[in-house]
């Protein structure tokens, strides 16, 4: 005798009583809320077990607080019942309760999964079921040793067999949830089949590191604390950066510029690299972003050598950032493009004093700049080069060989309501609806892994349809090359792809494709407008 506990409340109860009879294993299993006490729990063993059964030899327990207190000791003495306990430091003395609780939970895992709240509605099935299921150890079934005589197995119900629409939606409902269990548990067997590995998802190989431990804080810091105002002020002045006609990595320069990454002599200095702080070329203050780039009098001998509008531009700041903001704010977008790449040529040539030895004379630095100016407007000018279509991606619809049903599947993410909606749409051959899918489910919002339960509920919409050649389509072109390639990744998504896998077995013939998000607009839709329901629809 047990009790499993800690499960989803269902109908007010989340506590399940578990009686097994250590002769022929028949057990009993009774839902009981939570909290409860000794005469509630010897009350539910009266009503569902002593009534078909009578009162036990003995009664084998561990030493939770029901079974050891008085009312429950001094109740079975009366009766005559022997009252045995497990050790705390050995509890396989009651072994058996405990493989019957595994066993339990598994299969009210695969049956409500997807509606962990209604496992009530399921637990006389689930009683049946493992009543009227064989046990290698006794040879026969537990209903079988008990009864003298085979369980009735439940017959299969074909719709419109029955004209009464209730009883129809019922058995109906019933083969749906059968069908579901015949999947999940296949699943599980090939998952067993398998070791086990712990992952962690905030790598892409599922492997722990210290680095990605420390990503995974910041972002929950941030979550927690909201975004200030200062970061959106950098954030603004990137997209101001951003838009200037360099290079992107004059882009990636100034940005760092401006946040006092790059390696100036001070930075090297705070991290006890160099031994002095001060520029190298003036030698009079420390090297900072602004020093090296606009007011040492080596950079400000270019600034004066540059073009006529450059050299009016007399601003000055505490930070290369307040200078920066200063001239995005102020300066028009020719003025800005110039400022920007003569200020990466500041900094190559102070590198090259730095380790060549060589100083550049101002009026080269500003000749070097305008060219490298007007190459890059050069290039941007010419007619990009037309790369030829990928043929791994479809551009139109196609519809399937004869029968083939084609399965187009998307994923859409809610970040307000912490939710991943999903939808999917079976065509046969002609181009007809066979089935569609809208479903939803809370998750954490990554793109990456919506998609993969998208393609995991296509596969098993597939599996519970019977359908034996299929073609998968989606327009997340990083989850196709997964389920396509043989390799297998331990991450989040890694995991799903891999049962993924293992259910395309089931199929005759099989492929899975990526397409353009055009072509699937159709699963697109569904899957947005799957975000609001609950569970799924069908």
């Amino acid at each position: 005798m047990d009790f499993v506990e800690g499960l989803p409340i269902s109908k007010g109860c989340f506590v399940i009583m578990v009686v097994v009879d250590r002769l022929s294993k028949y057990a009993h299993f009774m839902s009981l809320k939570h909290p409860f006490t000794a005469a509630q729990a010897a009350l539910l063993f009266f009503n569902n077990v002593f009534k078909l059964h009578g009162l036990p030899k003995t009664i084998v327990s561990d030493r939770g607080s029901t079974f050891t207190s008085s009312f429950w000791k001094e109740l079975f003495r009366l009766q005559g019942v022997n009252l045995s306990y497990s050790s705390t430091y050995h509890p396989q003395s009651d072994g058996q309760t405990e493989a019957v609780n595994k066993c339990l939970e598994h299969f009210l895992r695969s049956l409500s999964g997807d509606k962990p709240r209604l496992w009530t509605d399921w637990l006389s099935l689930a009683e049946w079921w493992y009543n009227s299921t064989f046990h290698t150890s006794t040879k026969m079934t537990p209903f079988e040793a008990v009864y003298g005589t085979p369980p009735i197995r439940l017959q299969a119900y074909i719709p419109g067999l029955t004209a009464n629409q209730s009883v129809d939606q019922l058995l109906q409902t019933r083969e749906q949830i059968l069908a579901t269990l015949k999947s999940n548990l296949s699943l599980a067997q090939d998952r067993m089949s398998n070791p086990d590995k712990l992952t962690w998802r905030c790598t892409e190989d599922g492997k722990f590191s210290v680095k990605s431990t420390y990503h995974l804080q910041g972002e929950l810091v941030d979550r927690r604390r909201g975004q200030s105002s200062i970061s959106s002020r950098y954030a603004d002045l990137w997209t101001k950066i951003w838009k200037i006609k360099v290079s992107n990595a004059i882009k990636k320069f100034l940005w760092r510029a401006g946040l006092e990454s790059i390696p100036t002599e001070q930075n090297m200095y705070k991290r006890k690299v160099v031994e002095s702080p001060y520029c190298p070329i003036c030698l009079a203050e420390p090297e900072t972003a602004i020093h090296t780039l606009w007011s040492c009098r080596a950079a400000k001998d270019v600034w004066g050598s540059c073009s006529r509008r450059l050299q009016k531009c007399g601003m000055e700041g505490s930070t290369f950032q307040q200078l920066l903001t200063q001239f995005f704010s102020s300066k028009p977008a020719e003025v800005l493009e110039e400022i920007a790449i003569t200020a990466y040529h500041v900094w190559k040539r102070r590198n090259y004093f730095v380790f060549e030895g060589k100083f550049i004379s101002p009026i080269t630095i500003c000749d070097q700049s305008l060219n490298a100016l007007d190459d890059y407007k050069n290039f941007v000018k010419q007619p990009p080069i037309r790369k030829a279509n990928n043929s791994a991606m479809i551009q139109t619809w196609e519809a399937p060989p004869p029968n083939t049903f084609k399965v187009n599947l998307d994923a859409a993410i809610d970040k307000i309501k912490c939710k991943v909606g999903v939808g999917v749409i079976i065509r046969d051959c002609e181009g007809k609806v066979i089935a569609s899918l809208r479903s939803s489910r809370g998750l954490f919002l990554d793109a990456q892994l919506g998609e993969a339960v998208a393609v995991l509920k296509a596969t098993s919409l597939c599996v519970n349809l019977e359908l034996r050649q299929v073609v998968f389509e989606g327009d997340a072109l990083s989850i196709v090359k997964a389920v396509n390639s043989p390799a297998e990744k331990w991450s989040s998504d890694g995991m799903i792809t891999r049962d993924v896998k293992c259910m395309l077995q089931k199929f005759d013939k099989w492929s899975v494709r990526n397409v353009t998000r055009g072509i699937n607009f159709v699963a697109h839709e569904l899957a947005r407008n799957a975000t609001p329901i609950i569970g799924g629809v069908y």
